[in-house]
């Protein structure tokens, strides 16, 4: 068996000048393309990239290895019994641990280990707000990093 780091990025389309609240989805369903890799392994690296980092909110991303229920940007989370069987992790991005560099911020965390198996080869996540109200001047200034390692 081949092990094979893997690493996506994705950009969920975020709401211009129109803060977050706690329980809102920013950006909608986002996905990640593992093609050509593989269909079993373990989310070990997520890097949330803020280009605004005066809002720095907290989030949760919740990692899906089927394609979950459609939430729109800004809609209430509010997952579905299936939703919670597709879910094989949540990432705690925690305002306090942002690192500022220059005019951007990141959260990163590699201490994860979310097993997953997805016949489509995809991987799926919803980041919600957990607090304050991070608002963002660009609909790409949030970018998510997955690094995962392929077992198959």
């Amino acid at each position: 068996m081949a092990i094979v780091y893997a690493s996506e990025i994705a950009t969920p389309t975020v709401t211009i000048d129109t803060p977050y609240l706690a329980g809102q989805v920013v950006g909608g369903v986002i996905s990640f393309d593992l093609r050509p890799y593989a269909t079993n392994g373990f989310i070990r690296q997520v890097t949330l990239i803020d280009e605004n980092p005066t809002t720095m909110g907290p989030f949760d991303i919740y990692w899906f290895d089927a394609t979950p229920s459609i939430v729109l940007d800004g809609g209430e989370y509010d997952p579905t019994v299936a939703d919670l069987q597709k879910l094989i992790g949540i990432s705690h991005v925690l305002s306090s641990r942002y690192t500022n560099i220059g005019t951007h911020a990141f959260h990163y965390d590699d201490d994860l280990n979310y097993g997953f198996k997805t016949a489509k080869k995809s991987m799926y996540a919803y980041l919600v707000c957990t607090g304050g109200t991070p608002s963002y001047a660009a609909t790409d200034d949030l970018s998510i990093k997955l690094g995962a390692l392929i077992t198959d």
